[in-house]
């Protein structure tokens, strides 16, 4: 008999933990957790050491302290015209995360369903298990993670207690519009459903804008809102909301530093950067005939396989997705009139687009990722001429572009290897498709790792 309960079974420590391990082990820099950068306001690491020193350093009312109960109702008054009762309608928790599951642990019955959105933040699943709830995921689309109305309402329609709801998401950056919302909305209402909003990343808005959801018709009375100090701090701070102080919090980087941030993030589009390491690849086999993702027990029947191109081809589209993103292509072409010698959104996309010459590798894996990468870029290129809400001065100058690296593609087609011509040839082809039809190619799949040994026996 095992120490913890049935329906802990399949968890461990969370990924952060493992990562973070492995990084402190191996001396890697640490991307797989959200460790700030600075130590935070000064007048925030301030205040909380005067407060230890003026006494306010015992057990504190369980709903939390009065006075920040007070701020928190101010926030919401303050930014959505919510007017939400401090002493009866305000809960303190440690971390949102301690809030989700306290949430969850009170409202959910054994056998109730919450609806979640798919990927999630992981301590979803773990918060869901402990109240003895199942667990209906509800996928996102990519490339713009829309929701898909017709699995929504399939999922919400059986025995949902609660749906729970990040926006902005963790971990696409998705902001859920206005209509979207409107529609869960309308689902809980129609459905009996609980709302539990993790609205943590409310003041981190690079596009859109934040609704909560106790903002919307017939939700006020239905929603319950989680938020988190930290990532509020963090995101005020850009909006100087809470410092006051008239400082000027962002400022224009100098086109040297803008070209030498650039040049290590294209960097990591090389063959060298996106390789899995060969140590670690004779760890993982290739996938057998018999592979089914959806299989959950394929762990206990067979060893680890992976498909590098994919993963490489994950990582270079969101290297390029970062790089070109809408509004930050924007302020390239704004402040391409401001200071000496700035960066501009034409200079970007012919850094990207360095390496689109013919194969030069005899390594026809670093050739393989090198198309990767190319196939990448393309792609965003592509997305963001045919963005809407793009500014037009952005999309004008990325087609100026696509029609350039067409001929090259084109040129670049009549040589080399039969995998390097088709290449090119199919670049080629989706950039015709959108300046001369206005079409959008169908988004190009991680090309999946064959079944088993190209050649050989299953096991």
């Amino acid at each position: 008999m095992g120490l913890t309960a049935s329906r802990w079974q399949g968890f461990g420590t969370t990924i952060f933990t493992e990562m973070s391990a492995l990084a402190e082990r191996t001396g890697a820099i640490n991307l797989g957790q959200g460790f700030p950068d600075e130590d935070g306001p000064a007048e925030v690491l301030e205040a909380a050491q005067r407060a230890v020193r003026d006494g306010h350093n015992q057990y504190a009312p369980l709903p939390g302290v009065p006075a920040l109960r007070e701020a928190i109702a101010a926030h919401q008054r303050r930014f959505y015209g919510l007017e939400v009762d401090p002493e009866t309608e305000v809960q303190v928790t440690f971390g949102a995360t301690e809030a989700i599951a306290a949430a969850l642990l009170g409202i959910c019955e054994p056998g109730d369903d919450v609806v979640c959105f798919e990927p999630y933040y992981d301590s979803y699943a773990a918060g869901i298990a402990m109240a003895g709830a199942g667990r209906r995921p509800v996928t996102l689309s990519p490339p713009r993670w829309t929701v898909d109305p017709e699995a929504l309402e399939a999922a919400i329609s059986r025995r949902a207690r609660v749906l729970l709801l990040n926006t902005p998401h963790n971990p696409t950056g998705k902001v859920f519009t206005r209509e979207e919302l409107a529609q869960i909305a309308e689902l809980c209402i129609e459905h009996d459903v609980i709302d539990f909003t993790d609205d943590i990343y409310e003041h981190i808005l690079y596009s859109g804008e934040h609704v909560p959801m106790a903002t919307l018709p017939g939700m006020r009375e239905r929603t319950v809102a989680i938020n988190s100090l930290s990532k509020t701090i963090g995101g005020m701070e850009y909006s100087n909301a809470m410092r006051g102080d008239g400082l000027q919090v962002t400022k224009p980087i100098d086109g040297a530093s803008q070209r030498k941030a650039l040049t290590m993030l294209v960097s990591a589009l090389s063959p060298e950067e996106l390789a899995i390491p060969d140590t670690v690849l004779t760890l993982m086999g290739p996938r057998p005939f018999s592979y089914n993702p959806y299989v959950e027990l394929f762990g206990a029947r067979t060893r680890p396989a992976f498909d590098e191109l994919g993963a490489a081809r994950t990582l270079a589209q969101m290297i390029a997705d970062a790089i070109l993103q809408r509004e930050r292509a924007a302020r390239l072409v704004q402040f391409a009139s401001r200071g000496s010698n700035p960066l501009t959104l034409g200079e970007t996309i012919d850094t990207l687009t360095a390496s689109w010459t013919a194969g030069r590798d005899d390594n026809l894996k670093n050739e393989a990722l090198r198309r990767a990468a190319q196939r990448a870029v393309a792609d965003r290129l592509i997305l963001l001429a045919s963005d809407k809400e793009a500014a037009p001065e952005v999309r004008a100058l990325v087609e100026l572009r696509m029609e350039a690296l067409r001929k090259r593609a084109r040129a670049l087609s009549a040589s080399g290897g039969e995998m390097e011509r088709a290449h090119w040839a199919a670049i080629a082809s989706d950039f015709t498709r959108w300046l001369e039809r206005q079409e959008l190619p169908s988004p190009t799949p991680a090309l999946r790792a064959p079944p088993g040994d190209p050649f050989g026996l299953d096991w």
